[in-house]
């Protein structure tokens, strides 16, 4: 907790300046300043996307306090992480801020992995529904998670999920949906999917 005395609402109604600059002022004046380092950890970046214009501006003004800390010694006390499964292509390479600081990339978990995660959210898999689980999404992380939180939450089955997973109507519909409108946008690669998946066998590409 960072027990602060100053109100962000009275900052807000006080100081000048658009909103960015508003929030700017603020992680200078209140957060910033002190001996202790300030981590700021954002996860699912990824639902900023379908908002341009939003995700445009305030992806770069991370990008923007990344670049200060590098010679401004008030901004060196930030720490700045972000999880995200997409990359948000639309926003200049300059003003990205996954493009700047270190990139750790995730994994596919494996079969061992997506136990002790299940375990984790109390959840008492058979190894039956595991290797189903494996067989639907494989090892990808998020894909994972997603369907493990669901079923723990008991908003329904992990039969029922998995039934429903490939559909519109399943919990990666956002997922596919992403890839999908990709697909479109990029011809070549959607007409070697299409061969692929319509095939009786393999597939010889050029």
């Amino acid at each position: 907790m960072l027990e602060l005395e100053q109100p962000v609402e009275e900052h807000w109604r006080k100081s000048l300046g658009n909103c960015k600059i508003k929030c700017r002022t603020y992680f200078e004046k209140y957060l910033l300043p002190g001996d202790s380092a300030v981590a700021i950890a954002l996860d699912e970046v990824d639902r900023l996307f379908p908002h341009g214009e939003i995700a445009g501006e305030f992806l770069g003004m991370l990008r923007t306090w990344h670049e200060d800390a590098k010679t401004k010694p008030l901004w060196r006390q930030l720490r700045l992480l972000m999880l995200h499964t997409q990359v948000y292509t639309q926003l200049n390479i300059n003003q990205s801020p996954f493009n700047a600081g270190t990139e750790i990339k995730l994994t596919d978990f494996t079969r061992e992995q997506v136990e002790s995660l299940s375990r984790q959210y109390k959840l008492n898999l058979q190894n039956t529904q595991i290797e189903q689980l494996m067989a639907m999404v494989g090892g990808h992380p998020y894909l994972a998670t997603k369907a493990i939180q669901v079923v723990s939450r008991q908003e329904m089955t992990l039969e029922s999920l998995l039934q429903s997973a490939p559909t519109v109507s399943g919990i990666y519909r956002n997922h596919l949906e992403r890839h999908w409108h990709y697909l479109q946008k990029n011809l070549p690669l959607f007409t070697a999917f299409k061969t692929i998946v319509l095939a009786d066998s393999p597939v010889e590409l050029n």
